[in-house]
């Protein structure tokens, strides 16, 4: 797991989101719908080279980026894809508590 340095939380694993899921954050304010995009490698025998990552992006992304516009899975050969248009890393805690996520 990657980790951020959060101002409150010290150092905690991070979440990729959109631009629009940060600014709420920061604002402590929700989005009315979240996306989760799990991304998925599961080719691999070897358990260490898998790799299972989620992306959480608002409504307005997924239609900007021609992303699902539901909870859905994709291939690891999408992350680039993924995080280079919309994937910000922010403290999972600050994100946990804004979306009342346990």
């Amino acid at each position: 797991m990657a980790l951020v340095r959060c101002p409150h939380h010290q150092l905690q694993g991070m979440v990729l989101v959109c631009s629009h899921i940060v600014k709420s954050v920061e604002d402590k304010t929700k989005i009315e719908k979240i996306i989760s995009l799990d991304l998925v490698a599961n080719d691999s025998i070897d358990p260490f080279e898998s790799m299972e990552s989620t992306a959480f992006y608002c409504l307005v992304c997924a239609k900007q980026y021609d992303f699902p516009t539901e909870n859905s899975q994709k291939p690891e050969s999408e992350y680039e894809n993924v995080v280079g248009k919309m994937g910000e890393a922010i403290c999972i805690k600050c994100f946990k508590e804004t979306y009342n996520i346990e």
